[in-house]
């Protein structure tokens, strides 16, 4: 949106923003890596919110675990709805308080943090999810984790 259009809204831009080709992109890669994948139809969320919540996770020093826990109600178990609620039953389920996360999420703080890092990756020219940059190089999709992890070891070897 911070670059003025949201290829998910209307028709498909490209082949690449069609659904049933993404759907299948999704599931391939969950196979590929072996790990459990459900497409979250129908689920009730504030993508905004739980960024937020996200955010104030990381700054109460749990923000991996937090996120992980994130992923696995999203793409993995299913609820209806991902709120207050379960973002609250989720941090509490890796050892933060549920309170205070929830709390957290309210502090300005966590929404100036979180536009600065959108406006952060904008700058880097992040353009999708997943992206990497890694000393101002950019990398985009998880087919290039590979290319990542070669360009990483590019840099070990020089220094």
């Amino acid at each position: 949106k911070l670059r003025g259009k949201n290829p998910f809204e209307g028709p498909a831009v490209s082949g690449q923003y069609e659904w049933s080709y993404r759907q299948a992109d999704a599931a391939a890669w969950a196979e590929y890596y072996g790990v459990p994948f459900r497409e979250p139809l129908g689920l009730e969320m504030d993508p905004r919110f739980l960024a937020r919540a996200c955010v104030a996770a990381v700054q109460l020093g749990s923000g991996v675990p937090f996120c992980r826990a994130l992923f696995q109600a999203i793409f993995v178990d299913g609820p209806d709805e991902i709120g207050a609620d379960e973002c609250a039953r989720r941090a509490e389920a890796v050892g933060l308080s549920g309170a205070e996360l929830l709390e957290r999420i309210e502090h300005p703080s966590v929404e100036s943090e979180l536009q600065a890092t959108l406006e952060d990756a904008l700058a880097k020219g992040v353009f999708g999810v997943p992206s990497f940059v890694v000393r101002g190089r950019m990398f985009w999709g998880n087919d290039r984790l590979v290319l990542v992890r070669h360009h990483l070891h590019k840099l070990a070897a020089a220094r």
